[in-house]
Parts: structure tokens; sequence; C-alpha cells
């Protein structure tokens, strides 16, 4: 398939502003084009505007269950709370929402940061689950800095994967770092 036609205007706003396969069929994409173009961007792992993913290694497939199970319980908090109030809120119903799956975690993990060899302080992250780290927001949209903190987190912590989690959002907006 051509990165040009995934890269269409008419794609990427029938994509972007539908939410269901019959609302996509309905704009003029017949079901079998839809079907070729869902299972090309997840095997070149690209987003709706055609981009390659960055930071997502493709060899990292034994933090999948894990980081699945982590954004699934996100995604109940983000179902029942919604947007608009405190991280600390979030980070409660999270704490609560992972014990009721019997999750192992660390709350407020202390992430030491090194500098040549000697210890120069210490970070706090939200989460340590497992070997992932679990990094909270409660903003309209990331930022960068949100990104580059968490990449510090983890770089930081010798762990290979985190999720920076933004539940201030209407729709949750979830990133994974693999370091």
């Amino acid at each position: 398939m051509n990165h040009r036609l995934l890269r269409s205007p008419r794609i990427t706003q029938s994509l972007t502003k539908t939410d269901s396969v019959e609302s996509v069929v309905h704009c003029g994409m017949n079901l079998d084009f839809l079907h070729r173009l869902i299972l090309y961007s997840h095997k070149y792992r690209l987003d709706i505007h055609g981009r390659r993913h960055c930071g997502m290694a493709g060899t990292d497939k034994e933090f999948d269950p894990l980081t699945h199970a982590i954004i699934a319980a996100a995604f109940e908090v983000h179902q029942n709370l919604g947007p608009g109030f405190q991280e600390l809120i979030y980070q409660r119903a999270l704490f609560l929402e992972m014990k009721a799956r019997d999750m192992e975690f660390v709350r407020e993990a202390e992430i030491p940061v090194f500098y040549r060899g000697r210890k120069i302080g210490a970070r706090r992250v939200d989460f340590l689950v497992q070997d992932c780290l679990v990094e909270i927001k409660a903003k309209a949209c990331l930022e960068d800095v949100d990104f580059v903190q968490t990449l510090s987190y983890l770089r930081s912590s010798g762990k290979r994967v985190a999720l920076l989690l933004n539940f201030g959002s209407k729709k949750m907006e979830i990133k994974r770092i693999v370091n």
C-alpha cells in the first residue's frame, strides 16, 4: 500500500472524525479498503497520518500483557471519573483499580538519580508496576516536557518500559516509552 494513500486528506478526515467502521463506509470508503489500511498500519506501526511511531520497539512483546493490564485499569478509571480532576485523584483511583485487579505495584516509587556513579538525588514516579514505570498527568494535553520527564525517570530507573497516562483530556492520552 502506498504511503501517499495514507496521507490523503479524505482518509485522514474519515478516520479521525469517525468512531465506527460503519460510519467510515458511509463516508465513501469500502470495508475491504479499510481492513487493508488497518492491517497495514499495524504491521508498519503507522498512525492515521501515515507516520511511523517513534520510541516503540517491535521486539518488546514481553511488556505487552503488562502494559495492556495497566492501560485497561487506567481506562476504567477514566471512564468512571472523566476529565477535570487533579492528578492526585486519578492516582488514588488507579491505586484502587489496580489493587482490585490484584496487580503487583508500588505507589510513589523512589527512583535514584546518579551522576558519574554518585547518587545526587531521587525522584518519585507515580507507580512502579513490576518492571513498568507509570507516570500520571491531568492536563488538557501532554507536552514535550512530560515525555522528556518520563523518559528521564525511565533511564534513571534502569527499567525498559514506561507509560505516560494523561487523564485530563476528554479522551485519555497514552504514551508507551521504551528505553
